[in-house]
C-alpha cells in the first residue's frame, strides 16, 4: 500500500470517528451541521454552517445513514468520498 492509499484511508477512518461522535451525542440529522475534511493538516472538523474551517465542507447528513431509529455512519458513502476525493488532494 502506498502513501497515496494511506491517506485516503486515514482522511475515511477520521470521518468515521467524527460522525460516530456527533450520533452519539445528538442521535440526528441536523441540517445545520456540517464535516471539514483538511486533506494537508489531515484532520475533521465537525461545526454549524455558519462556522468557518479550512477544508472540504460537505453536510454531516451525507455521512449518515438512517434504519428506522438507529443512525450510523454510512461507510460505503465516506469511502467513496475519501477514494474520490484524495487525487485531488495527494502529496
Amino acid at each position: 500500500m502506498n502513501t497515496q492509499d494511506k491517506l485516503w484511508i486515514e482522511i475515511a477512518n477520521l470521518i468515521v470517528e467524527k460522525v460516530k461522535q456527533f450520533i452519539s451525542e445528538f442521535n440526528s440529522l441536523d441540517e445545520e451541521t456540517f464535516v471539514w475534511v483538511d486533506w494537508d493538516a489531515r484532520c475533521v472538523y465537525i461545526g454549524k454552517s455558519d462556522e468557518a474551517h479550512k477544508g472540504d465542507k460537505i453536510p454531516i447528513s451525507e455521512f449518515i445513514f438512517g434504519e428506522g431509529d438507529t443512525l450510523m455512519p454510512d461507510y460505503d458513502l465516506i469511502d467513496t468520498y475519501a477514494t474520490s476525493e484524495w487525487p485531488s488532494h495527494r502529496e
